[in-house]
C-alpha cells in the first residue's frame, strides 16, 4: 500500500470496525438509534458502512488486475484466480452461517461475504475483459465503466418501477412485493433467507439476496472508477475534485430518490448514489487527516483492521456464533454476562451495550496489530 493510497486502507478498516460494532452490542434492542439500520426507507449513518466496504473492494480491483498484467500473467489465469477467490468468499460466508445454524433445511444461503464474492467476480471479470493496456498501464476506459454503472442503476429501477411483480403489480419497492423479494423467494426459498427479513411475521426478503447483489455491483463499479482515476494519476484525482464528485453523487441520489426510494435493504439505485458519495467524502476526509502527527497514532486501529479486513470480519462472526452467544451457565452467554458486568459500572443501558461492542473491537485489534507487526495477512 503506497503512502498516498493509505487512506483506502483507513476507510476499509473503518468500515470493518463499523460492521463489527453493529453485530456485537451488549444486548440487542437497547443500543443507540444511530447504530440501528433504517427499518425500510430512509438514510441513517450505520447504513453507510457496508457500501463503504464495497467501494473499497471496487477501488482495489483495477489496481490488482493491473499488477497481475504487469507480471505477464495470462488473462485466462487471472480470470481463474478471480473466480476462485470469489467462490472461496461465497463458501466462507455459507460456512459462517452454518456455524450458527447446522440445520441445512434452514441454512441461510445469501450473506455479506456471499455478496462480496459474487460482485467481486462480476466486476473483476468485466474490468479484465474490457480493459486495455496503454502507456504501460492496464485499465478500462472510465467512460465505459460510468455507462455500465448508470445502466445497472437505471435498469434495476426500471425493473422495479415499470414491470409488474407477479401478484403485486408495478412500482413495487415493498418488503414483500418487490422483484427482489420475488426473485429471492423463488431462487432460495424463504427457509434459506434472512430470518429477520419478515413482512407480517413471514420471511419475504433478504438484504443480501441476488437482486441486491446486482445493484451492489454499481457501488463496486463506482469504487473501480476511482481506482482507475488513481491509477492513471489524472488531474481529477485531487481532494477538491473528489469532494465535488462525492457531493454530486449525494445530490443525484437524493434527486433520484423522488422516483426511486432510498432503501438500503433493497440496495436501490438512489441508495447506491448517496452511499457512494458518502464513501468518497469519507475517503477525502481520511486523506486530509492521515498525515497529521497528532492524529496518526489514533488511526493505527483503522490500519490494522484495513490490512486484515477479511480476518477481522470472519473472526467477529465466528466469535458471535462460537463464543459470544453460546450458553455457558444455564441460559447465560458470554455476551449476557459481560453486559451485566459492564452495567454495574455504567448505568446507561445504551452506553453499556456500546462499551461491550467496543471492548470486543479492542481485543480483536490487539490480535490484528500483532499480525500487522509480523506482516501476517489473510488472503484468499
Amino acid at each position: 500500500m503506497t503512502k498516498r493510497l493509505s487512506e483506502l486502507d483507513l476507510l476499509r478498516g473503518l468500515s470493518v470496525i463499523g460492521m463489527i460494532l453493529v453485530i456485537t452490542p451488549g444486548a440487542w434492542g437497547v443500543g443507540y438509534d444511530w447504530l440501528n439500520h433504517a427499518d425500510w426507507e430512509g438514510l441513517v449513518a450505520v447504513d453507510m458502512i457496508a457500501p463503504a466496504f464495497m467501494f473499497c473492494v471496487g477501488f482495489s480491483i483495477p489496481l490488482s488486475i493491473n499488477n497481475s498484467i504487469q507480471r505477464s500473467t495470462p488473462s485466462a489465469v487471472i480470470a481463474q484466480q478471480i473466480i476462485r477467490r470469489g467462490i472461496l468468499l461465497i463458501l466462507l460466508g455459507i460456512f459462517i452461517h452454518w456455524t450458527g445454524n447446522t440445520d441445512f433445511s434452514t441454512l441461510r444461503i445469501p450473506g455479506i461475504l456471499q455478496r462480496i464474492g459474487l460482485t467481486f467476480i462480476i466486476v473483476s471479470l468485466l474490468i479484465l475483459f474490457i480493459g486495455r493496456k496503454q502507456n504501460n498501464l492496464f485499465a478500462p476506459d472510465i467512460k465505459h465503466l460510468a455507462i455500465i454503472t448508470a445502466t445497472v442503476i437505471v435498469g434495476t429501477w426500471l425493473l422495479f418501477f415499470l414491470i409488474p411483480t407477479p401478484g403485486f403489480g408495478a412500482n413495487q419497492f415493498s418488503s414483500n412485493g418487490s422483484w427482489s423479494s420475488f426473485i429471492d423467494q423463488g431462487l432460495f426459498g424463504s427457509a434459506h433467507m434472512w430470518e429477520w427479513g419478515k413482512t407480517k411475521g413471514i420471511v419475504t426478503y433478504d438484504p443480501d439476496g441476488l437482486t441486491c447483489s446486482i445493484t451492489t455491483c454499481a457501488s463496486v463499479l463506482i469504487g473501480s472508477i476511482l481506482g482507475v482515476m488513481y491509477q492513471q494519476n489524472t488531474a481529477h484525482y485531487t481532494k477538491l475534485k473528489l469532494f465535488g464528485l462525492g457531493l454530486t453523487l449525494i445530490f443525484l441520489g437524493l434527486a433520484f430518490g423522488i422516483v426511486c426510494p432510498i432503501i438500503k435493504k433493497l440496495w436501490t439505485g438512489s441508495f447506491v448514489l448517496v452511499s457512494s458519495g458518502v464513501s468518497i467524502l469519507s475517503l477525502v476526509a481520511l486523506w486530509l487527516i492521515k498525515d497529521y502527527r497528532i492524529i496518526k497514532p489514533l488511526l493505527h486501529p483503522l490500519h490494522a483492521y484495513g490490512a486484515n479486513a477479511l480476518f477481522g470480519f470472519t473472526v467477529s462472526w465466528l466469535g458471535l456464533f462460537w463464543f459470544l452467544d453460546k450458553p455457558i451457565m444455564g441460559d447465560q452467554t458470554i455476551r449476557g454476562l459481560g453486559y451485566s458486568a459492564i452495567k454495574t459500572l455504567i448505568p446507561s443501558e445504551a452506553l453499556a451495550s456500546l462499551f461491550f461492542g467496543a471492548s470486543f473491537i479492542i481485543v480483536l485489534y490487539a490480535v490484528l496489530a500483532y499480525m500487522s507487526h509480523k506482516r501476517w495477512y489473510l488472503r484468499l
